[in-house]
């Protein structure tokens, strides 16, 4: 839903979102009676070399960091019915030092997914996700960048999609993070808290639709705005300087292409 970049969405959410391009891993899966699934692996920190060449930033994870997920999916007629569990366990050395405490990060989730798809010009899709992470910040504490030896945080998507011919599309996503409050981990907030919920609303364009033969013509335009009803704790004056979650709203005109 959300573009290939930009700063949509919470500001805070669980360490499985936020490693991104720099970790690498492999992971193994099975599934049986079409209906079943579950897979397992792990990921480790990218090589100095490659998170260099691909200016991905350093992980710091240490050791490996295992992930799993099993779900369950259903098709009736037009509709393809998914829901699952996932699981993330990762243990971060912020400091690059050896011999310190990690800060240990456990996350699970709860997934489910909805698609129409009849073969026809219309196709509807919808997500829904729930992340909980039990946070240990053994490290932070000693060095003075928490205030609580652990913490947790909660984190909710919802996203709904239409398009039609694979052409035109739009979606409306609402999101919401919750946690503990913190007064160093979360300075810039008035309230110390991590509370933030708001909308994004995305139409989208594909010119060539779908090109299996040419796919560099796999081209996508988007207009995607973010909306702020709470940001960090607060609808008004979140940073006590003034400044107002819906300060945080964003419009983004963006361009996208993959082979």
């Amino acid at each position: 839903m959300a573009p290939p970049f930009g700063n949509s969405g919470p500001p805070v959410s669980p360490v499985i979102y936020n490693l991104g391009q720099s970790v690498v891993g492999a992971t193994a899966y099975t599934m049986i009676d079409n209906s079943w699934y579950a897979e397992a692996g792990a990921y480790h920190n990218l090589s100095t070399y490659w998170a260099n060449a691909l200016h991905a930033g350093n992980a710091s994870l240490q050791g490996e960091a295992p992930y799993w997920r099993l779900w369950y999916s259903k098709t009736v007629g037009p509709h393809v019915f998914e829901a699952g569990l996932l699981g993330f366990d990762a243990r971060i050395n912020t400091s690059g030092l050896p011999g310190l405490p990690t800060d240990d990060y456990h996350d699970i989730g709860l997934d489910a997914t909805y698609q129409f798809l009849n073969g026809g010009p219309n196709i509807i899709t919808a997500n829904a996700i729930y992340m909980h992470e039990r946070q240990n910040l053994n490290q932070a504490l000693l060095q003075g960048n928490a205030s609580n030896g652990s913490n947790t945080l909660n984190s909710a998507n919802l996203n709904v999609a239409y398009w039609r011919d694979n052409t035109y599309g739009a979606t409306l996503g609402l999101f919401q993070t919750t946690g503990s409050s913190d007064a160093v981990v979360y300075a810039n907030s008035r309230t110390n808290s991590p509370n933030t919920n708001g909308a994004i609303f995305e139409i989208d364009w594909n010119p060539f639709g779908k090109s299996w033969v040419n796919p560099e013509k796999n081209l996508r335009i988007g207009l995607q705005y973010t909306l702020y009803n709470k940001y960090l704790g607060a609808k008004t004056n979140f940073d006590g300087a003034g400044t107002n979650a819906s300060a945080m709203n964003t419009l983004y005109l963006y361009l996208w292409t993959a082979i």
